[in-house]
């Protein structure tokens, strides 16, 4: 039996994706299905991991990166570190759903159980290891994965639950190709030096996106599900303007839609990773098996 163990899941941004680094606020749920769990025990030689599981094998380089981050950024010795740890899970890299920051907080969280990180500190001590990935964090999928239930975030790590009244038909559904989250951050920034007032603009629409959203899932209004519906449009929107549903992302969203979901778009970072899709009613077996569709509820 392990001396520690942390258990993280995969996260489903329904708004507020890029324009959260500059202040906007993000609607982000964990996606309990994806997970990634951390065994540690305890011995005196020094730190060791092994992999398992349908996904461990995809964080062998990135959990020594984050050790490596970790070492660093508590200014101590690697040898330091003891033990033994087991990364176990089926929670994918490089597709959206937060993995890097899921890894991240594992981390932190056994960095805290053996004394190195204090409680108060956990949330900016993992949203410092995540810089490693993205060069700048927002704390969004941190949040998500340190609070483990649906939130509204604002950088800086504010953030408040959802009052959530009713589980919308939500789903998500892998693209088929691998977004780079860095690419697709800068790719946003040069809008910026380009247009600035266009960008803006964006922006504003997005932080729309999220007041329709937040509004919809607190509602009990019967009207809920249109303004569900047309925040996920407006996010939708702010992508495309973007530049950031090439390829692939805008066939299977097309296709989404054409199969009878209400609405669609990319959850993270976009240009790949999955898209979250919003449907009247629960889709058929048929229709889950054929777009592998995920609950995100």
């Amino acid at each position: 039996m392990s001396d520690f163990q942390s258990t993280t899941y995969g996260k489903c941004i329904l708004a507020g994706e890029h324009a959260v680094l500059r202040g906007v606020p993000a609607v982000v749920y964990p996606v309990f299905s994806k997970h990634l769990k951390l065994n540690y025990f305890k011995n005196d030689q020094p730190l060791t991991s092994q992999y398992e599981g349908e996904t461990g094998s995809s964080f062998r380089l990135l959990f020594s990166g984050v050790m490596d981050q970790a070492v660093k950024r508590l200014e101590i010795q690697p040898d330091q570190l003891k033990g033994h740890c087991i990364i176990e899970g089926n929670l994918p890299v490089g597709t959206g759903l937060g993995a890097s920051a899921a890894l991240c907080v594992n981390v932190g969280s056994l960095l805290n159980h053996l004394g190195f990180v204090l409680k108060n500190d956990l949330y900016e001590f993992c949203r410092d290891l995540e810089d490693l990935f993205h060069g700048e964090s927002s704390g969004v999928d941190i949040a998500a994965a340190v609070e483990g239930q649906g939130i509204q975030f604002t950088r800086g790590g504010d953030w408040v639950k959802v009052k959530q009244r009713w589980q919308p038909e939500l789903y998500i559904s892998y693209s088929g190709q691998v977004g780079a989250t860095s690419e697709c951050v800068q790719q946003v920034k040069a809008l910026f030096e380009r247009d600035s007032i266009k960008a803006q603009k964006l922006d504003e629409q997005m932080g729309l996106a999220v007041s329709k959203v937040v509004e919809a899932l607190e509602s009990e209004s019967s009207h809920r599900f249109k303004t569900l519906q047309e925040g996920f449009e407006l996010g939708l929107s702010c992508f495309e303007q973007w530049d950031l549903t090439k390829g692939s992302v805008h066939k299977h969203i097309e296709d989404l839609i054409e199969r009878g979901a209400a609405a669609a778009k990319p959850t993270g970072s976009g240009n790949g990773g999955f898209i979250v899709s919003l449907w009247e009613s629960e889709p058929s077996e048929e229709l889950r098996d054929a777009f592998q569709l995920v609950p995100v509820f």
